[in-house]
């Protein structure tokens, strides 16, 4: 499509740090985005505390390349198909593959398993704002995948679940939809 499809934006913070998990993800032949809050808050032209990129495959071997570059640790949580990478700066990293949730029952504890794309990974969050992803890549570094129209109500002020059995799935979501609109003045 033309430049209307073509969202970008910039992080405003980390940018070198990014830009380098970037270059390790191509370099291991993994697409790699970041995802969720800092992507809202860049979005928002603020700064961002979480650093957290969804990857088309396992995190294990990025999480090994970060640690032998900036040294660290990691942990990995394969149940949940994530690693959680704390830098030797004490910056945290949060690196989940792809995934896709299934809920045996109302607030039961979801079963994860791969999912093929990212847009597949954001139908499963909670509110729209939290469901924007931003390439890493170096070739298409900035480029906003956003299914449902989460920059739009980020400018907005706008908390919007995805999907009719969202609050079913997780009744927690309500509180967070209440911590949101109070932290940024947003409606719900």
């Amino acid at each position: 499509g033309g430049p209307q499809n073509h969202m970008h934006i910039e992080p405003l913070n980390d940018v070198p740090l990014i830009r380098e998990i970037g270059a390790l993800a191509a370099a291991g032949g993994t697409e790699i985005y970041a995802v969720g809050g800092c992507v809202r808050d860049w979005a928002l032209g603020r700064p961002s505390a979480d650093l957290d990129f969804l990857l088309g495959s396992a995190g294990a071997p990025l999480a090994e390349a970060l640690v032998a570059k900036y040294g660290g640790t990691f942990t990995r949580f394969d149940k949940f198909l994530t690693v959680r990478v704390f830098l030797a700066s004490g910056r945290r990293v949060d690196l989940a593959r792809f995934r896709k949730e299934t809920y045996a029952s109302p607030a039961a504890l979801p079963t994860v398993e791969p999912a093929a794309s990212p847009a597949a990974d954001l139908l499963r969050r909670d509110f729209s704002v939290n469901a924007l992803a931003m390439a890493v890549l170096p070739d298409s570094f900035g480029e906003v995948t956003d299914p449902f129209g989460g920059l739009r109500d980020a400018q907005e002020g706008c908390v919007r679940a995805l999907h009719h059995e969202s609050f079913r799935d997780d009744p927690t979501r309500i509180f967070r939809a209440a911590r949101f609109a109070g932290r940024f003045g947003w409606e719900i």
